[in-house]
């Protein structure tokens, strides 16, 4: 919270709790790379948007910035840390 420059109270009143917080992250990073595979497939020729959106995923670029890339990926082992009711979500 501090390197972020927010305050307990100020995150509590955007998110309520942490379970809130990992929610609304996730939700926007599967939204940002299924932007980004949508896009690679649509620049791809006919027939090879498939080929486009594995080689956009298992790139290098893709690979080494786990933070622009595929969610569950970066954050499987926070995932399964979590509750049930949580895991549903």
């Amino acid at each position: 919270m501090q390197d972020a420059g927010l305050t307990h109270g100020g995150f509590y009143k955007h998110f309520g709790s942490k379970d809130k917080l990992l929610v609304e992250s996730l939700s926007e990073a599967f939204r940002e790379i299924a932007d980004t595979l949508v896009h690679v497939a649509k620049q791809s020729p006919p027939g090879a948007a498939w080929k486009g959106i594995v080689k956009a995923y298992l790139s290098p670029e893709h690979c080494e910035y786990p933070e622009h890339g595929c969610p569950l990926a970066a954050l499987a082992p926070e995932l399964t840390r979590a509750d049930r009711g949580m895991k549903r979500r």
